[in-house]
Formats: C-alpha cells, structure tokens, sequence
C-alpha cells in the first residue's frame, strides 16, 4: 500500500526479527487483539523443534470493509490472492530476500517505510 499511495494501511512501524518483518512490539498488538476476541492465536509446531504462532481472525467476528478505503481494499485482496496458501515458511522465506530485512536484521530495527518502494514482491502487484 504504501509504494502506491505513500501511506500506509496500518499505520505502525515494522522491524526486522529472525522470523521475518513484524509489526514493532507485534507481541503487545496481538496480545491486545487476543483479549477483545478480534483474533485467535494458534501454537504451530515447526520442523526444526521450534514452536511458531499463528493468529487468525476469530471466525464469530465479521469484516468491516467501511474501515478502509478502496483502494486499500484493493491491496488486500491483491495479497490475500498471492499470499493466502503460502506457508508460514515460504512467508519467512520471502521476507529474508527483502532489502528491508537483510539491511535491518541486526538489532531487529525497525524499518523505514522507504523500503516498501525496493520490495522483491512489489511487481507481483498490478
């Protein structure tokens, strides 16, 4: 959204972790989400012995398109449809050959929204 418009649909500053690009203090925003029932969380097993989560939108809760703009509705879709049966490893994959990553995974910092104009992905996107 943010290569397209300059601005983005979250709102918040993103750093880089060993699991890929999140959401600055994500475990606080999930945690938040989790205690008013907007999203449920999943312990996931991975194959090296490690434990991931997965959050999901709680399925008794409805989407409220009114909340985003068309054009943000647009870029939604467009990643639901590239990026919705990709694994959680693909994801991490994928993350780590960003320039965004690569440049910022010491330290986990967070990460300019500048970068968003260099992602690998972007021409996926029309």
């Amino acid at each position: 959204m943010f290569s397209r418009s300059g601005f983005s649909i979250s709102g918040v500053q993103y750093c880089a972790v060993p699991m890929g690009l999140v959401p600055n203090n994500f475990l606080s925003i999930f945690e938040y989400f989790a205690k008013q029932d907007i999203i449920d969380v999943y312990y996931i097993p991975f194959s090296d012995g490690n434990t991931g989560e997965q959050f999901k939108p709680n399925p008794s809760r409805s989407f409220n398109p009114e909340v985003f703009s068309e054009e943000e509705l647009k870029v939604l879709d467009e990643t639901a449809r590239r990026f919705g049966k990709t694994s959680t490893a693909e994801i991490i994959d994928l993350s780590h050959r960003e320039k965004a990553w690569i440049e910022n995974k010491e330290g986990h910092q967070i990460i300019d929204y500048n970068y968003g104009f260099m992602l690998n992905v972007q021409g996926l996107f029309s």
